[in-house]
């Protein structure tokens, strides 16, 4: 929570609702575990969440591009790290993978100029493409990934 906190002093918003994001996923790795600050994180979560909600809303279009919105951020680890999960939707077909990975190439600086400290604190990207958000859970969807490293 503390990596969360330091973000959000420095007006790094979205990074800051990342890390936040994985101390949730951390939180309770049991359910008869609790910690003692549960309620507190849990408090600055929502906080952080509804500004998130003012300043940015989502789904949102990005500006430079044809069609496309980011619905939904989110935070992976891996081996090297963490990565920044950006979901979009758009209109390219799925099975244009050429086209999908350019597209993520693009709009990548776009998304880092938008969401401030992305840049800093996050060395990978991954791209989530949709032609719709998987909001059904009874729908199947064709999602294809790209990676981005930061330069």
């Amino acid at each position: 929570m503390l990596s969360s906190i330091n973000q959000d002093t420095k007006g790094y918003k979205v990074p800051a609702m990342l890390y936040l994001v994985l101390s949730n996923k951390l939180l309770r790795p049991a359910p008869f575990l609790q910690y003692k600050k549960e309620s507190e994180i849990t408090n600055y979560s929502k906080k952080l969440s509804n500004s998130l909600k003012k300043d940015y809303g989502f789904p949102k279009k990005l500006e430079n591009t044809n069609n496309i919105s980011i619905y939904g951020l989110d935070v992976q680890c891996v081996q090297e790290g963490l990565i920044a999960v950006i979901k979009y939707t758009t209109n390219t077909e799925m099975s244009n993978e050429k086209e999908i990975e350019k597209e993520a190439n693009g709009i990548n600086k776009e998304v880092t100029n938008l969401y401030l400290g992305m840049k800093e604190n996050f060395k990978f990207f991954m791209y989530d493409a949709y032609s719709e958000p998987p909001i059904d859970i009874k729908k199947s969807y064709k999602c294809y990934r790209t990676i981005v490293q930061q330069k």
